[in-house]
């Protein structure tokens, strides 16, 4: 990667060799060579790269960020590593296609060395404005047809339950397992409610966990039966058949060696 230590991001790189273990931990138990993953809100790559490495040359990676200052670190941190399975996508998800403002941490702010607080809707400290397209994620696949997804990571600061509405169509044709960040805070400034991304996901027969980092062992899911009170991973899965029963048993079992 190409890194600057003043930044969030690159500053736990350097210093600890990874950022969001808890996430590699899931992506590195629930992705297989050949698979196709899509990270939407990709930032500056940490986890498009690992998605890029599990998958190999003979899978797909989809890597939407529509923060232009990302976007180019992104793209520089994809050519470096000469990754022709990424396709970069340089827009926001949501539930239908129009054209949004971004609010981006100011730079001489505090929050200025954090890119990934970037929001189309819940940043409330210093920031400057862009005008970003947004298109929802089954039409994005539509253009860059991937096959059988596997695996949907979001992370959009409070905007996840439009790019999940925006989805259904891949949610209900490849039954991804998907991860995405509940903040409480930020889903209040979009005025969207737990219940909304439940029902959504309940109705396609999605079952929602939430991710436990702190387990002895690293990773262990625990079903979630009402909204969070605080700041949750949650995963959500198919609950029917084997190929639910086998993943959950990656995810939450111990990690090889």
């Amino acid at each position: 990667m190409e890194v600057d230590s003043r930044e969030v991001i690159d500053w736990s790189v350097v210093f600890f060799g990874e950022y969001e273990k808890h996430m590699r931990d899931l992506l590195e138990r629930s992705l297989r060579v050949g698979d196709v993953a899509i990270d939407v809100g990709a930032n500056v790559g940490v986890h498009t790269l690992t998605m890029a490495r599990l998958v190999g040359p003979a899978g797909r990676v989809l890597a939407l960020e529509p923060n232009p200052s990302a976007l180019k670190r992104l793209r520089r941190n994809v050519e470096l590593n000469a990754l022709e399975q990424v396709a970069v996508v340089p827009c926001a998800a949501g539930a239908y296609a129009t054209r949004l403002q971004l609010r981006v941490p100011a730079e001489d702010s505090r929050e200025g060395a954090n890119p990934g607080l970037a929001s189309l809707v819940a940043l409330e400290t210093p920031h400057s404005v862009v005008e970003v397209d947004v298109q929802p994620l089954d039409a994005v696949l539509r253009v860059e047809p991937l096959g059988q997804v596997s695996l949907i990571k979001i992370d959009v600061q409070g905007y996840e339950c439009q790019v999940l509405r925006g989805a259904t169509e891949t949610l209900g044709m490849f039954a991804p397992l998907v991860v995405f960040e509940f903040e409480p805070w930020a889903w209040r400034q979009a005025e969207r409610r737990w219940e909304d991304a439940r029902d959504l996901l309940e109705g396609l027969s999605y079952e929602l966990w939430r991710l436990d980092a702190a387990a002895r062992g690293g990773l262990r899911l625990l079903p979630l039966t009402a909204m969070p009170r605080d700041h949750a991973e949650v995963v959500a899965m198919r609950g029917d058949g084997h190929q639910a029963g086998a993943l959950r048993g990656r995810i939450a079992g111990p990690m090889d060696g």
